[in-house]
């Protein structure tokens, strides 16, 4: 498994607050067979411009490394990108394309959470123009802003959603609809800690098979290597159709 959404970065963002508690959420994915994490910590423009950030996350992940070597544990391989906060006029952020999970043009946009309007989705497909290619991060909480998402899905973005809305039936029949909208391609935990948002991603995966069926998950499993792989995942026509009893079961 690939877990999407993570914040594991010692004293990074919100995430682990220190190295402890960055290892123990990498030891508790892989226990749970978690083979690669893609770190994603907070990117504010607010806070700090793409080149400071940048400098930020390599003296965490040295910490990190450093804290990895020590202990001589098993843990998930790395690589790292950054969920960067929706800010107007995006696209003409200095380096903004560095902030592009590692090895791909993919970009994990986190959207605001006030009303959406004509602005964000000129400026997710000005991202567009620039060769970045956006997933936007657990759009599971964005449901209030139903009316917008075919706009926003014309701009032929990608959606990760997180485990967490698995665990629920609102939030399961909320993911129903995402899979039939084509806005539900990757999975992530979106760990930030050991206790109220811990690693979840395989709880995340048995929900899914258990109540969608494991066409589902393996959808989601295979389109997190193709997004590594750089490549574009297929749309989920080859999903089976949730009979009416599933449905309501969920």
């Amino acid at each position: 498994m690939i877990d999407f959404h993570s914040h594991i970065l010692p004293g990074m963002d919100d995430g682990a607050a220190d190295a402890d508690i960055s290892l123990e959420m990498l030891r508790r994915s892989k226990d749970s067979g978690v083979e690669l994490v893609v770190s994603t910590s907070h990117f504010y423009l607010s806070d700090n411009d793409v080149d400071e950030f940048l400098q930020r996350r390599r003296f965490a992940c040295d910490a990190l490394k450093t804290a990895m070597q020590s202990d001589g544990g098993s843990f998930p391989d790395i690589i790292f990108g950054a969920e960067v906060a929706y800010t107007r006029h995006i696209a003409n952020v200095k380096d903004i394309k560095k902030l592009c999970i590692e090895g791909t043009d993919y970009m994990l946009l986190e959207l605001p959470y006030d009303d959406w309007d004509s602005n964000l989705f000129e400026d997710i497909y000005s991202l567009t123009l620039l060769g970045i290619r956006p997933i936007l991060a657990h759009l599971d909480r964005f449901m209030y802003q139903e009316q917008h998402f075919d706009d926003l899905l014309s701009l032929n973005v990608l959606c990760q959603i997180n485990a967490d809305s698995l665990m629920t039936s609102k939030g399961r029949k909320n993911i129903l609809k995402l899979f039939k909208l084509d806005a539900a391609h990757i999975l992530g935990s979106d760990m930030h800690n050991i206790t109220s948002r811990a690693p979840n991603l395989a709880e995340g995966y048995a929900m899914l098979t258990k109540k969608f069926g494991s066409e589902y998950s393996d959808y989601l499993k295979s389109n997190s290597v193709r997004i590594l792989d750089n490549k574009t995942p297929p749309p989920p026509t080859m999903l089976p159709r949730l009979g009416f009893i599933k449905t309501i079961s969920l």
